[in-house]
């Protein structure tokens, strides 16, 4: 049966001051899936809702995790559906790589589902589980592998962090991800942006740069799809223009071809 976890209570409040995060978030899964008590406070509510639908689905903690096996013919088919989306997250993806290089951190951009696309690794990685999870054609979708940052994206739509200790699976809680989706012209979910690194937390906030570089995504995507519209580039400092700090109207609907607008500062 799934848990039904009970409002918080007063013998809830030393996790919030426990000597580190591994050991909140420690604390944090005993209440919940040994206790029935909801870490608010400690673990975001979009977690929680996540390890409440993999209970649900009859999935256990210590369950092993086995990511998909891929074929030629599955990548292909999932990068020639998803061409356009790939064609103009080039430019962003080559950015994002170049910031993380340095770092032991991933990248990876998947479609709308959690079908991984396009992998960003750098030529020192060294991650045991990234290496298998982040494949072209692997599916990071929340009802294969549980809660982690692009399965919630994808899940819900909204970008999220998923730390160590509150990823569903305990084979998978030396990993930390960070995930921002991409919306088409029509709000439509039609990929994940995600960068992850393993066996220590983020040394810079990766869930700033993932949302940057996912509306970066965003912004060319509009452009490509607007096949009959004015696309109307805004910012206060034309330098902005085409980078991910530009915005758009909110109605584009009646829009004929693409224009730059300058607004003075």
């Amino acid at each position: 049966m799934p848990i039904s976890p009970k409002t918080h209570t007063s013998r809830n409040l030393p996790l919030l001051f426990s000597a580190s995060e591994a050991q909140r978030l420690a604390r944090a899964r005993e209440q919940f899936f040994e206790e029935g008590v909801r870490p608010t406070g400690v673990v975001s509510e979009g977690v929680i809702q996540s390890w409440n639908r993999c209970l649900q689905a009859h999935r256990k903690p210590s369950e092993p995790v086995e990511f998909d096996l891929v074929t030629r013919s599955r990548i292909h088919t999932a990068q020639t559906r998803n061409r356009t989306l790939l064609d103009v997250a080039a430019h962003d993806l080559r950015q994002l790589q170049t910031l993380l290089a340095g770092t032991r951190c991933q990248a990876v951009l998947t479609d709308g589902t959690g079908v991984v696309l396009e992998v960003m690794r750098p030529a020192s990685a060294d991650s045991f589980l990234l290496s298998r999870a982040y494949r072209a054609g692997v599916n990071l979708a929340e009802e294969l592998v549980a809660t982690t940052a692009p399965g919630l994206v994808a899940r819900t739509g909204q970008p999220c962090v998923v730390r160590a200790g509150e990823h569903f699976f305990e084979c998978l809680q030396t990993l930390h991800c960070a995930a921002a989706p991409i919306h088409d012209a029509q709000r439509r979910l039609v990929g994940v942006l995600s960068v992850s690194i393993e066996a220590q937390p983020f040394g810079f906030d990766a869930s700033s740069v993932v949302i940057l570089h996912a509306a970066g995504i965003e912004n060319r995507l509009l452009q490509a799809q607007a096949h009959e519209q004015i696309v109307v580039h805004l910012h206060t400092l034309p330098s902005m223009i085409d980078t991910p700090m530009e915005g758009y109207p909110s109605n584009r609907r009646r829009i004929l071809c693409i224009c730059t607008v300058f607004m003075p500062a």
